[in-house]
């Protein structure tokens, strides 16, 4: 088309303007004979009339477009599915439904992607195709990785790895690889570490140079979580060499933040190394697009400067980094930029700025957190509603064989069955009943106790003023390990009177979350776990 041609050559352009020179040439090469490739194959594509070939030759340009236009290349996939299925041409479905799911996989559309790439692998069994097989199973695992099943990820990718292991096939090394990935994010670091291992030397041997770069870094970043940091260097190390070899700036970029951070935990006066590894990756970052990996970049960076008294550098990378922020919006990564704003802003001396940045952090971590509680009891109810359906099809299914069966049979049962049930309801009923009773007595029983200890403390603190401050910061802070803070004192004061922690807020002038910060912490230093609890303490210091 006329207008993809203005498109190409206009971003051609602004990479020109903005100084991206490299890419430059890179890209015109690129699309010109991605172009030539492509009208040549439209072109076989008209020109033949059996549908197995233009199934072949649709195959050929949904891969084409699969990297730079993911709608396009369903689009030409899905109609090579039509085509293959019409003439009952299995090997043609099964490539086409592959590309799609594919598709779907790019997009993070994992549901439909599990969808397809099922319907491909019962295409492969029939067909007894064992490499298609493989690499079926292999995308599942990686589905199931992304969503972090990673029981369900080492399966599939354990039946793959036998697989490809049997017909010799070369892509074993990355089913390795992805079984490291998968014992990683399980957290047993030796067995991700072995897996990972055995794909580099697979790699090696195999002269699969190219894809060695990523392994080599997987393994870097196993060897550091285990803290054997002059191993995880040398690994590091050759992923940036392989890298930089085949010219594959995301992963050169990956290499030289990574480096940079284990440089800063092994030798921290390399200053100027550090500076040069973060630099680049920034750079290669910036190119790339990648904004989320250049924000914690730059606010790694900012607080590496800070650290070194580069106070200037540091609010400039942390500057950038909120205009980042602005874009990205998700509280994970507003929470790390606020705590890299708090290290540049009291490295330099601002503090009152620095408290105000790392309250922000705190005030966010807690929204996620609260939100990730929602999220797992939303999981909890659905996974309830499932379980409540398929009790009820177990149910059905039953009661349609006892129908089938011999009249006296069926009442007998049914008679069993429902007697059975009201026995349990009438058990559950007396059981919870008694329970609740129970728990109302405690309840009110806790809550005499609690009026009690309030009129205690409050006539208490009724007394003198002298002695209420004598209280303050003698008889109940000499009782502690670690005395409490005034504002803290003043929180568990109030709360001890019987305010709620809005009550509380709206007396100190502060944010729910941080009366419930203040709280916490004087929990802590008091050693309960309540406020009950804290009253008693508080009637002991008296």
């Amino acid at each position: 088309m006329w207008y993809q041609g203005r498109i190409v050559h206009g971003f051609v352009w602004f990479c020109y303007i903005t100084r991206m020179k490299p890419l430059v040439l890179l890209l015109l090469i690129s699309q010109s004979l991605l172009a030539q490739d492509r009208v040549s194959l439209f072109r076989k594509l008209d020109s033949v009339s059996a549908d197995t070939m233009k199934v072949q030759y649709l195959e050929k340009i949904a891969q084409s477009y699969m990297k730079e236009d993911i709608d396009s290349a369903k689009i030409f996939a899905r109609r090579g599915v039509g085509l293959a299925v019409k003439s009952n041409y299995q090997m043609g479905a099964m490539a086409m439904w592959n590309l799609v799911g594919i598709a779907h996989f790019w997009r993070s559309e994992y549901d439909s992607a599990t969808l397809y790439f099922n319907k491909t692998y019962q295409i492969a069994l029939e067909l007894d195709n064992r490499k298609v097989q493989g690499v079926l199973l292999n995308n599942l695992g990686l589905i199931y990785n992304y969503q972090a099943d990673y029981d369900t990820a080492a399966l599939l990718l354990s039946q793959a790895r036998r697989i490809r292991e049997e017909i010799n096939d070369p892509a074993l090394a990355s089913t390795l690889n992805n079984l490291g990935v998968v014992y990683n994010g399980l957290n047993y670091l030796d067995e991700s570490l072995h897996y990972y291992k055995q794909s580099a030397a697979l790699k090696e041997s195999n002269n699969q140079r190219r894809s060695l770069s990523n392994t080599y870094n997987n393994i870097g970043i196993i060897l550091k979580k285990q803290e054997k940091y002059d191993s995880a260097l040398v690994y590091y190390q050759k992923a940036l060499k392989l890298a930089v070899e085949f010219n594959d700036k995301p992963k050169e970029s990956n290499a030289q933040n990574n480096l940079a951070i284990l440089w800063n935990k092994v030798d921290s006066t390399q200053v100027d190394k550090i500076t040069g590894h973060y630099q680049r990756s920034i750079e290669l970052k910036r190119a790339l697009g990648y904004n989320v990996a250049l924000f914690n970049s730059l606010n790694n960076y900012a607080s590496f400067l800070s650290d070194h008294g580069r106070h200037s550098a540091a609010l400039a990378a942390i500057e950038e980094a909120a205009a980042i922020q602005e874009k990205i919006g998700e509280n994970l990564h507003t929470y790390k930029h606020y705590l890299a704003k708090s290290s540049v802003l009291e490295g330099i001396g601002r503090y009152s700025e620095a408290i105000e940045a790392m309250r922000s952090a705190l005030d966010v971590r807690f929204q996620e957190i609260s939100k990730d509680h929602n999220e797992k009891i939303v999981e909890m109810e659905k996974k309830y509603e499932v379980s409540k359906k398929e009790a009820e099809i177990v149910r059905l299914s039953l009661e349609n064989q006892l129908v089938t069966s011999a009249l006296e049979t069926t009442r007998l049962v049914q008679f069993t069955i429902g007697s059975t049930l009201l026995l349990f309801i009438i058990f559950l009923t007396v059981y919870f009943r008694q329970r609740s009773r129970k728990m109302e007595t405690e309840k009110k029983a806790q809550s005499l106790q609690l009026e009690a200890m309030q009129k205690r403390f409050i006539e208490l603190h009724a007394s003198p003023a002298d002695l209420a401050v004598a209280l303050d910061y003698g008889q109940l802070n000499e009782k502690l390990y670690t005395p409490l803070t005034e504002r803290e004192f003043e929180a568990l004061k109030l709360s001890i009177e019987g305010k709620t922690n809005a009550e509380i807020s709206d007396v100190l002038h502060i944010s729910v979350s941080t009366v419930k910060f203040h709280l916490r912490n004087t929990f802590s230093k008091m050693g309960v776990k309540n406020r009950k609890e804290a009253f008693r303490n508080v009637l002991n210091a008296v």
